[in-house]
């Protein structure tokens, strides 16, 4: 069993806010960081950030390949 850590984010994601969730789980590889935030009209959003991830990732294709650009309405 994993701990998660849950994060509001006010608007959507950015490289911050991605940088600190990897930063969060590089110091504590046991954790999962789960962001969360919401679009008006569009809805509610979620992302888990777990210590396979950021073995594979950096911060900046996270942010390119499973933060959404675009909203629906």
């Amino acid at each position: 069993m994993r701990k998660i850590d849950s994060y509001w984010i006010d608007g959507v994601p950015t490289l911050k806010d991605i940088e600190e969730a990897f930063q969060i789980v590089k110091a504590n590889p046991d954790i999962i960081v789960e962001i969360k935030w919401a679009v008006q009209w569009s809805g509610r959003y979620s992302r888990c950030i777990d210590r396979d991830v950021v073995n594979s990732i950096s911060p900046t294709n996270y942010l390119d390949d499973h933060i959404p650009n675009i909203y629906g309405m």
